[in-house]
């Protein structure tokens, strides 16, 4: 790839310029060297945001690039490598996960790029593993992307808490900045989740090194001696023994195993107890002086006590499912209606709806009468008609439900923030029970529904919202396309499916509604039931009433259909290949290839492609004969 040409280089610079940074030549990752050494200045002194000066910056040569200096710009850019098997993505997670929520993401995600806020964050080049900081002094990045780069009056401001933490583990020459602390985990592990992870980010350097080296000299500056990593992951390691983030003994037994393990030399040892003694001047501090960092950790970890059984525990096993609808709905979790549009999904769900608020057996099955949210994200009015005729049906009063049942016609976007905390703000007080949201597509609009790493997170906010309200989530939504036998699933990925606690299929069939139950995880699957639907005409809809299976219909010219399949086995036979495929192949064949108003649905099982392919090979041997 060819270089970019000084008069290029010039116009990208007063591009950036005109956004707010300061700029500089650059020669691959470095100040370009006549530039750096310039009449004596260094680069910050000379990086600039005027388009006349900018031109007048030596940009021939072996300048590539143009830099920008952060500190001039008054911005910070978190510089997240991945080198050598590890991603400082996870190294950032240690520390906090939610950073990358308030960055401006550019050059593939890797820089996350700040404004600086009256507290500035400070210059940290390697302040967690493969994780840079680079904001104020003379600390510069190559702008990749340039187009991508936003004014830098646009930029988030960075969070406090990230200068807090950067400023925390930064040690200035000479005398320490930080007293040595108390440890700051529990005595029962040995050291805080982002101690442990740092020093085990220096032990992966640390082999490297050996691996790839052993202990012959530098060819290069890459290529540094092991005995200087050796004094690096000592004098860090002890840092964090100072900072109260790793177990002293265990820091040093375990670089103290790792050099046994690889067999170094005695003299090796020098560098370690070089290294180790610095350290221990320079306290590290990767948790913030509260504790915050820890104070999560320790609470998760009571949190997995609590939930922790051994089989001889009173408790274990012995919480059989609380019910809703007796055997078909739990009162936690996420539940699922599905089917056709048009066949029944919201017929059902109403009825439900009704029967849980007004505590009356839903076909036979108890309920545990309980306050029900119904979101209509869609079709408001006609869900209100619905209920309104099952109270006129059942001859229950509306204002009996008035305390138990409550609609909202507005559809919340739940994969939303605020549209969660809205809508769990606005109903805690009440507490629904139930909460049903019709359909799943309208409360989440945006998500890819096919994409398992869209979807779970969108899972796991509906969990929340039942957690918040203490209530089983129903959601009602659409199936896929029919699958080769006419089965058919919910849309969407799987990891839907996988989530939810239960889950009902309800299809439309010879004039009536079969409503089956196609998943319990914590019980067995219910046998299907049959409704039909009782119009109550003078609200133009209808209630489903629990009716018997009803008879198949027959196909009046089933005979008719007979021949004109064999006719067309006939005609695409050669095609097919049928004659030099085995039986189950042949099923396949003709089942994938039979026009569809020659299949009649519910006529064509496995057995009826076997009788239709042997009844025309008949035909093949009669005619050959």
């Amino acid at each position: 790839m060819s270089l970019p040409s000084p008069q290029e280089l010039i116009e990208q610079a007063k591009d950036l310029a005109t956004k707010g940074y300061f700029v500089f030549p650059l020669a691959g990752k470095s100040p370009a060297d006549h530039f750096r050494f310039h009449h004596g200045e260094q680069p910050h002194e000379r990086a600039s945001d005027d388009p006349e000066m900018i031109s007048q910056m030596p940009w021939g040569g072996e300048a590539d690039g143009v830099g920008i200096h952060t500190g001039r710009s008054g911005i910070a850019v978190v510089d997240v490598d991945a080198k050598n098997g590890i991603d400082g993505f996870d190294s950032l997670a240690t520390v906090d996960d939610t950073l990358l929520e308030h960055a401006e993401k550019l050059h593939n995600g890797r820089h996350l790029v700040f404004t600086q806020s009256d507290n500035p964050v400070p210059t940290n080049v390697g302040w967690l593993a493969q994780v840079d900081v680079k904001a104020n002094g003379p600390a510069y990045v190559k702008a990749h992307n340039l187009d991508e780069w936003p004014k830098v009056a646009e930029l988030p401001k960075a969070p406090g808490w990230l200068t807090k933490m950067v400023g925390l583990s930064q040690v200035d020459s000479g005398e320490p900045r930080f007293a040595p602390r108390d440890p700051q985990f529990p005595d029962d592990v040995k050291g805080t989740t982002a101690g442990l992870a740092k020093l085990r980010y220096q032990l992966q350097d640390l082999r490297k090194a050996w691996d790839e080296h052993g202990l012959s000299k530098p060819g290069t500056d890459e290529h540094k001696p092991f005995n200087w990593w050796l004094n690096r992951t000592a004098y860090i390691a002890a840092r964090l023994v100072a900072g109260g983030e790793l177990d002293d003994e265990y820091a040093y037994a375990t670089i103290d195993d790792l050099l046994i393990e690889l067999g170094a030399p005695e003299d090796q040892w020098k560098s370690f107890g070089s290294g180790w003694d610095k350290g221990l001047a320079n306290p590290l501090y990767l948790t913030v002086e509260d504790g915050e960092t820890q104070d999560k950790v320790t609470t998760l970890r009571e949190q997995m006590r609590k939930a922790t059984r051994k089989p001889s525990d009173p408790e274990f096993g012995a919480n059989p499912p609380t019910w809703i609808i007796g055997g078909w709905l739990e009162d936690k979790g996420v539940h699922q209606i599905y089917g056709p549009s048009g066949e029944g999904k919201s017929f059902t769900a109403v009825s439900q709806t009704c029967h849980i608020a007004s505590g009356k057996p839903w076909s036979g099955h108890a309920v545990k009468r309980s306050r029900v949210l119904y979101v209509a994200a869609e079709g408001a009015d006609g869900i209100e008609r619905r209920i309104r005729a099952w109270c006129q049906y059942h001859k229950v009063r509306r204002t009996e439900l008035d305390d138990w049942l409550t609609v909202l016609s507005f559809a919340p976007q739940l994969q939303k923030e605020e549209h969660r905390e809205a809508f769990i703000a606005e109903y805690a007080e009440w507490k629904p029970e139930v909460v049903i949201l019709d359909t799943q597509a309208r409360v989440s609009v945006g998500i890819e529904e096919n994409s398992a790493q869209a979807m779970q997170p969108f899972v796991e906010d509906l969990e929340g919202i039942g957690e918040a309200f203490g209530a089983v989530v129903m959601l009602i939504h659409h199936s896929g396309k029919p699958g080769q036998w006419g089965s058919i699933s919910s849309r969407g990925s799987t990891a839907m499916k996988g989530a939810l606690i239960s889950e009902t299929e309800v299809r439309k069939r010879n004039g009536a509604y079969l409503i089956t139950n196609t998943k319990q995880k914590n019980a067995p699957e219910q046998d299907e039931i049959w409704f039909k639907v009782e119009m109550v005409h003078e609200l133009e809809t209808g209630v489903l009433v629990k009716t018997a299976k009803p008879a198949e219909k027959k196909d009046i010219d089933s005979e008719d259909l007979r021949k004109r399949r064999v006719q067309w086995l006939d005609a695409n036979a050669e095609e097919l290949r049928l004659g030099d495929m085995s039986q189950n192949k042949s099923v396949t064949a003709v089942r994938d290839n039979l026009p569809k108003y020659l299949k009649a649905p519910g006529h064509c099982s496995t057995d009826d492609y076997k009788a239709l392919i042997q009844s025309w090979r008949d035909n093949r041997i009669a005619d050959a004969a």
